[in-house]
């Protein structure tokens, strides 16, 4: 598997978690655009280096060690400011709670580890809407994978 076949059948793979773990809420592989409803969770963009393991012939090991990028909405017409960022805190927990219980992604071949490291998590103000607030958030997800 090449490093950026991986980097995608791991969010598709978080994409599985996430949806299991929040019910009714939107959990998408990507920006949903024009299909995007009320509470919606999606994964975005990676980043991070691919190196390679050991310097010897043949083929080598590729350890790939990257960053996704998980947006939280949470907006639900007449919510108030306080309830949009109180639901939006209770995406992002169950977003904790998945990387917590599934630290190689429930098993996931090739993935070493996944957490969510320090402070990535950052919150806007909720967004004032015509039909109520809309709460927002952005984390991210750490993973590394070893590729042979």
């Amino acid at each position: 598997m090449s490093s950026t076949s991986i980097r995608a059948a791991v969010k598709t793979r978080l994409v599985e978690l996430m949806s299991d773990a929040v019910g009714d809420v939107q959990v998408t592989y990507g920006w949903p655009g024009k299909d995007l409803k009320t509470e919606c969770i999606y994964v975005g963009k990676t980043t991070g280096p691919v190196t390679v393991a050991d310097m010897r012939g043949g083929r080598k090991t590729r350890d790939d060690t990257f960053t996704i990028e998980v947006h939280f909405l949470a907006g639900k017409p007449g919510q108030t400011a306080r309830a949009a960022d109180e639901r939006v805190l209770e995406l992002y927990g169950v977003f904790e709670d998945v990387l917590a219980a599934n630290g190689n992604l429930g098993g996931f071949p090739g993935v070493l580890w996944a957490a969510q490291l320090g402070d990535d998590f950052e919150t806007a103000d909720p967004a004032p809407t015509t039909e109520g607030y809309l709460g927002i958030a952005t984390a991210h997800a750490h993973i590394k994978t070893r590729l042979t």
